[in-house]
């Protein structure tokens, strides 16, 4: 039994020493086969090779000159050890598959390099983890036909042959890095894990192969010494594709995408060419080749520093087309983009762009410099359903398209490149086409004067606004200024193109059917936009905000296909406004700072054209039919027929509203309301066919339908209801000459003997400034001013007095006016409010329009009205509608450059 014993002892003892783990301790010449280095022994075949932490070497020698293959178990180098393996004559160490996990180990922090004459091979079924990096050196080899994996932070940095049996043998993880950094030669095929990192850094005449797989991150920086073609084998990157260095100074050479029978490259992120100097970049998608190439870029492009050329041109070949497909942002920020460059090339559009994302150009340059007139500009499509901005400093012979549903914004002036008409591939364009729209803001689209156009005063640029287009403007001399015609820029303006005003004028502009478009479009928040040419509009006039002044010169037509948003608030037409054609129509029309009443037609017997104009003012003066009591003193309308049979007739249909109402109730029953029409200075009543709404607001249709216009107004059938009152109106008082300025108005005077303008120190006890006597007492409007030279220092208070010839007396408002505040800002009193009339006081603020909005608890605007301050303070009395109920609101007063916000309480 012990003799048993003794001999399973020796074979255990036996069958362990055929695999053994020996661990790296140096210090003898750092040599392989030096027994002295090693813990347990020299590694012989079936060892575990361990090189510990924090160990630098260069090790020679390694295995025996008799044994040209070391078949290790593994081979582990660990943290922050650099390690290089090298031997004399060919060596090979062999991994095999000798331990639960990797066989192979490069540790985070750590480095491997196989050095002279050394091979290393994992074998199959063997792991590898490359968590450091793992260097082959030139002319040496590893292979896994294992699995080998580049974990986050790992890299295989390759000078000589990396390969694999396929992608399942060689998978680099998201981080994991391979560094190609020879001249020719194949990259292993991987499988290029999302976030994996391929940089091509060591060409210098001769591309790589294995360039059609599907890599995640690409990078290209090598100092080449020749121009590198790689004839459409990129093809897939899922991730971003960085291009930094193609020569090095002062050589030009260029990474060349082309191929002769065409490719697409897809970039599944961004793609980014840069120039890390001294270093230079130069890229080519096309460098004559037959081949035509398209470039699919999901993210953005970003031109940091370089030379992209789309084509290249060259007599002797055909050239192939370029087309950038970028669904994300243009950014430049230096270096130089050419669609099209070289001297001689077949006609044809050779380099154009398609972006979705915003375009934006701080430096560089962006242009098309062919030199042969058969090939036209570099083309730039906007394309993206939504706004785009654009933002450019310097692009020259680039021509530009905006596409069906795609809004650009301009956030700079947009400049296009004239050329001879001999030169018409060279005459810069910009189309908009149907759907699209340009939002030229505040800026400009003009004529780019280039010195090398001779002679420049025959040069021309064309921009194009197609049928269906849309150009948006807010200069404030509208399309004029918007689209500049200087230096030969020709506008082609389609009628059936939409117009959008939002700045102070439409300006003067000329449609291809002279003063006509489709839409227009008035969108000037809380201003003022002023029609300077008389225009039709065939499709729709839309009121968004704020008020087009109009006159009879500069006059709106609404055509017989054409039809008019509701007036609101805060948008109607500010004086007249015409409608042809045989169908029922409602004017919105109204008067600025006295809001919105609308007129309107039911259908007319026949086609005719009608025009309509409110008038916040007491009506031409004319005798009362029998049935009538009253007239509105404070209000009325002029509808007049301009084209049309003589016999055409159409009822007529007035208004009230909440917002807009004399200063007081004048409607208190609908029912005996009735149309007035003055014919022949006789108030003529028209009737009362049907009403809708109730005493605050609603509208009443006339029982007639006449083929006479003129003026029509509100009155009563009543004595009793209805009252149509007459109150003070547009009271305010503001500084003026190191005085103040008082100002008002009564809507409809009579029977008034005089006014008196008092002043107190303490809003309590007045005294009489001035007196001045009535103007008309026709129940007209009379307007009035006064001015006090003389007024307190500090804080004035002041009123006006109406006393009428029976002896009764009538107030206004009191204002109060601060000459010695020095801060700007808004009060307004009295707070709470009562009987819907606030008086309001601006100090020390510009002169200029500002407008005043009521806005209620859930942030929605129910009251505006634009006033004009004429001096540096200003106070003003403001009548609220009705529809204001007792509550809590916030009164914002904007202007130019100054916005103040006051919460005020209505009882």
């Amino acid at each position: 039994m012990k003799n048993v014993y003794l001999l399973l002892l020796t074979i255990f003892m036996a069958i362990a020493g055929w695999a053994k783990t020996t661990t790296w301790t140096g210090g003898v010449n750092n040599q392989w086969d030096n027994p002295l280095n090693w813990d347990n022994g020299i590694p012989a075949a079936n060892d575990d090779v361990v090189f510990p932490t924090n160990i630098s070497a260069t090790i020679t020698r390694v295995a025996f000159d008799n044994n040209p293959i070391l078949i290790l178990n593994s081979l582990s180098v660990l943290g922050n050890s650099n390690i290089e393996l090298r031997t004399a004559g060919g060596r090979i160490i062999s991994i095999a598959n000798g331990k639960t996990g990797n066989d192979f180990v490069i540790s985070s922090g750590a480095q491997l390099t196989i050095g002279n004459n050394l091979n290393i091979i994992l074998n199959l079924l063997a792991g590898a983890g490359v968590a450091g990096r793992f260097n082959v050196n030139k002319d040496q080899t590893y292979t896994s036909t294992g699995i080998t994996t580049v974990a986050s932070g790992g890299i295989i940095n390759n000078e000589g042959t990396v390969t694999s049996l396929s992608t399942f043998n060689l998978i680099f993880q998201n981080n994991g890095t391979y560094i190609h950094a020879r001249d020719g030669g194949a990259i292993p095929t991987a499988n290029w894990n999302t976030g994996s990192k391929t940089l091509i850094a060591g060409v210098t005449k001769t591309a790589p192969f294995a360039l059609s797989q599907t890599f995640a991150n690409f990078t290209w920086s090598s100092e080449q010494n020749s121009d590198i073609n790689l004839n459409g084998n990129l093809q897939n990157i899922t991730g971003d594709l960085k291009i930094t260095t193609t020569s090095g100074q002062p050589a030009v050479r260029f990474l060349n995408f082309s191929s002769d029978i065409g490719y697409t490259l897809n970039v599944g992120g961004n793609l980014i060419i840069e120039r890390t100097a001294p270093a230079t970049t130069n890229v080519a998608f096309i460098n004559d080749s037959d081949g035509d190439a398209i470039i699919n870029v999901a993210g953005n492009y970003t031109h940091l520093g370089g030379n992209l050329v789309f084509v290249d041109v060259n007599s002797n070949s055909n050239d192939g087309t370029a087309i950038l497909n970028l669904a994300g942002n243009f950014v430049q920020s230096g270096g130089n983009v050419d669609f099209t460059s070289g001297d001689n090339g077949p006609p044809g559009q050779k380099g154009s762009m398609f972006i979705k994302g915003n375009f934006t150009q701080t430096a560089g340059t962006m242009r098309t410099t062919v030199g042969d007139n058969v090939i036209p500009n570099g083309l730039i499509t906007f394309n993206k359903v939504g706004v785009q901005n654009y933002n450019a400093t310097n692009v020259s012979y680039v021509n530009y398209v905006v596409a069906n549903r795609d809004t650009l914004k301009l956030a700079s002036a947009l400049r296009i490149s004239r050329d001879l008409p001999a030169n018409p591939n060279w005459i810069g364009k910009m189309t908009i086409n149907s759907g699209g729209t340009l939002d030229a803001s505040t800026f400009v689209v003009s004529s780019q004067i280039t010195p090398d156009v001779t002679p420049a005063a025959s040069a021309v640029a064309n921009f194009i606004l197609l049928p269906g287009g849309k150009l948006i403007t807010a200069n404030a001399t509208g399309v004029q200024g918007s689209i500049s015609t200087l230096n030969n820029l020709t506008a082609s303006l389609n009628s059936g193109a939409d117009y959008e005003f939002q700045g102070a004028s439409t300006g003067v502009f000329v449609t291809t059917t002279p003063n006509t478009l489709r839409d227009l479009i008035v969108n000037r928040a809380g201003g003022i936009v002023s029609l300077a040419m008389p225009l039709s509009i065939t499709r729709n006039l839309t009121l968004t905000d704020g008020l087009l002044t109009t006159t009879t010169t500069n006059l709106p037509t609404v055509t017989s296909t054409g039809t008019a948003s509701p007036a609101t608030l805060v948008s109607f037409v500010n004086g007249p406004l015409a409608k042809a054609g045989a169908t029922a129509f409602t004017f919105p029309v109204g008067k600025a700072g006295d809001g919105f009443r609308n007129i309107g037609i039911t259908t007319p017997s026949a086609s005719a054209t009608f025009r309509a104009e409110f008038f916040r003012a007491s009506p031409p003066a004319g005798t009362l039919e029998p049935t009538l009591t009253r007239v509105s003193a404070c209000e009325y309308w002029d509808l007049s027929k301009t084209a049309g049979a003589s016999g055409v007739s159409a009822n007529v249909v007035l208004s009230w509203e909440a917002n807009s109402n004399c200063g007081g109730a004048y409607v208190t029953n609908p029912v005996t309301l009735r149309v007035a029409h003055l014919v022949s200075g006789v108030w003529v009543d028209e009737g009362r066919l049907s009403s809708t709404g109730d005493a605050t607001k609603g509208t009443i249709t006339s029982a007639d339908s006449p083929t006479t216009f003129s003026p029509f107004a509100l009155a009563s059938g009543s004595a009793i209801d209805n009252p149509l009152p007459v109150v003070f109106a547009d009271v305010k008082a503001y500084g003026k000459n190191n005085g103040v300025q008082i100002e008002w108005s009564n809507l409809t005077e009579k029977d008034v003997a005089t006014y008196s303008i008092e002043r107190s120190s303490n809003g309590r006890d007045f005294v009489s400034i001035d007196q001045q006597s009535p103007t008309n007492n026709q129940s007209m409007k009379a307007e009035y001013n006064a001015f006090d030279a003389n007024p307190y220092t500090g804080i004035n208070f002041y009123r006006i007095k109406a006393e009428e010839t029976s002896g009764k007396i009538v107030y206004s408002k009191i204002l109060s006016l601060n000459l010695g505040k020095e801060n700007h800002g808004l009060e307004l009193y009295p707070n709470p409010v009562l009987d819907h009339q606030v008086t309001i006081s601006l100090s020390n603020l510009k002169k200029g329009h500002y407008t005043i909005r009521v806005i209620n608890t859930a942030g929605q605007d129910i009251f505006r009205q634009i006033i004009t301050n004429r001096g540096s303070t200003l106070t003003q009395s403001l009548n609220l509608p009705a529809v204001i109920k007792p509550g809590v609101y916030h009164m914002v007063v904007t202007g130019d450059a100054y916005r103040e916000n006051k919460m005020f309480i209505v009882r």
